[in-house]
């Protein structure tokens, strides 16, 4: 009984081993892409019953790697067999059969390239170049574009121009493969100039007291001096000074400023005053010197009241002038005068040549004192001094309600517009002349000496020496030779 129960044991353990099933294990499998001699591989390997945990690459050229997906630089062309074996959790493996890759490497050379800085007359290069198959050995640098190198290596590099211009900048780059590779830019240089200050000024007058104020622009630097004149004697280094006249006319004020850079420049304008008289006057605009119209050819006159002891409310005047030689532009408000927002203002340029202004003034308690209420333009025509001028005939005052008042003691002071030239001046300061004549350094007709001084007195002597000591001139000694050294 006890022998049937054991072969009974064994047939069943038989039958139960019988059906366990025998794993399935990964099977290998890669792919790859070629980038001239490098070589990015991809594992497609299919799975088994188990995660593959790890991979084995023979590059063929006695690499290897346990990475996944590599990446492989081979030295030199060829062909190569490749080949993957993959292993899973549960220690099955699978190998790929060999794969011949075949590598032919493309020749690839430098790409030139550069960048650059410029601080005026200096500019700094920076080498930007990428090499191709082998490294950069070698920088050709022309900066000025005369087709010589100025400089090599890879930099960074300073060059400094002499003169302002554009020019063309050429880098030339060669590799250890000796290929080479250039690039051209065209590089803007100009000289450093300094921006001085522009003078002017602004003033109120309250009869024979006038307030100037500095209204300058400065430059690149900035104003440190003031210097006026106000057309009487007197002078102030104040930047905003009051000064009294002691008795009327029109002035000619000036005012010098100075900037941290030495830089000058002089403003000069027209200012009537009168103890005891209202006055409507034309006067140097703010942006004209002395009323001379130049190269444009335009100027302004400004037109201003003064020693209003009662307020006004408007003004309507006519302002004639000669139409063959000068021509009005235009009138524009004065920002800062009596009458801004003014509610009407028309001017005709008709045949007889007047100009019609009527000024209405907004404000509700009038205007009284000094001030300036319109800047004129004016185009000349040709060249001389001529009048512009205040009828006064034709000049009226208005109340609030509008109607004509009359102003005690009212003195018109009429303008002179002085045409210098219609067209340029040129560089000698001769209107429409040639400038410089051929040959010559300057406005007075001096050429240059062998020293490159204008006007200088250096020469050369018979042994080619360039300078004005006529002490150490060359001699001839016994011979005849000059600057020979031979002696009897």
């Amino acid at each position: 009984m006890k022998t049937l129960r054991y072969l009974f044991f064994l047939f069943f353990l038989f039958i139960s081993c019988g059906d366990e099933e025998t794993p399935t294990g990964p099977i290998a499998n890669f792919g790859y892409t070629i980038d001239n001699l490098i070589v990015s591989f991809s594992d497609s390997s299919t799975v088994g019953d188990a995660a593959i945990n790890n991979w084995v690459w023979d590059f063929g050229d006695g690499s290897k790697s346990t990475e996944q997906n590599p990446v492989h630089t081979y030295a030199e062309d060829g062909t190569y067999s490749v080949s993957l074996i993959v292993t899973d959790e549960n220690v099955l493996s699978d190998a790929t059969a060999p794969r011949e890759i075949v590598l032919e490497s493309q020749t690839i050379g430098p790409t030139a390239n550069f960048s650059y800085t410029s601080n005026y007359l200096v500019v700094s290069f920076v080498d930007a170049s990428t090499p191709g198959n082998s490294d950069i050995n070698n920088w050709g640098w022309d900066f000025d574009g005369d087709g010589v190198d100025d400089t090599t290596g890879i930099g960074p590099h300073t060059y400094t121009y002499t003169v302002s211009g554009t020019y063309t900048v050429r880098l030339t780059v060669t590799d250890e493969n000796n290929l080479t590779s250039s690039k051209e830019t065209d590089v803007t240089v100009a000289e450093y100039t300094e921006t001085g200050p522009a003078a002017s000024f602004s003033f109120s007058a309250n009869f024979l007291e006038v307030t100037f104020t500095d209204i300058s622009t400065p430059g690149d630097g900035g104003i440190i001096t003031w210097s006026w004149d106000f057309g009487d004697g007197s002078t102030s280094a104040e930047q905003n000074p009051i000064h009294t006249y002691e008795e009327d006319g029109t002035y000619s004020v000036s005012l010098t400023v100075t900037d941290e850079n030495s830089l000058v420049d002089t403003y000069t304008g027209a200012i009537v005053v009168s103890a005891t008289a209202t006055f409507i006057s034309l006067a140097p605009g703010y942006m004209s010197i002395n009323l001379d119209i130049n190269v444009e050819p335009t100027g302004e006159l400004i037109l201003q009241v003064g020693n209003l002891s009662n307020p006004i409310y408007g003004i309507s005047l006519r302002i004639a002038y000669d139409s063959s030689n000068v021509l009005f532009m235009g009138a524009t408000e004065y920002e800062n005068g009596f009458f801004f927002g003014s509610e009407a203002i028309s001017f005709v340029n008709d045949v007889s040549s007047v100009i019609h202004l009527v000024i209405t003034s907004t404000s509700g308690s009038g205007v009284s004192g000094s001030g300036i209420l319109y800047k004129l333009e004016f185009e000349g025509h040709s060249e001389g001094s001529h009048i512009v001028e205040i009828l006064p005939d034709f000049l009226f005052f208005y109340d609030s309600t509008g109607n004509e008042i009359t102003v005690p003691n009212l003195i018109t002071y009429s303008a002179t517009i002085n045409v210098e030239c219609i067209g340029e001046f040129d560089e000698c300061g001769v209107c429409n002349g040639g400038g410089i004549e051929e040959g010559a350094c300057d406005c007075e007709g001096n050429v240059e000496d062998c020293a490159g001084e204008c006007g200088g007195s250096a020469y050369v002597d018979e042994c080619d020496v360039c300078d004005d000591n006529l002490d150490n001139d060359c001699t001839q000694d016994c011979l005849g030779v000059w600057g020979g050294d031979a002696v009897e």
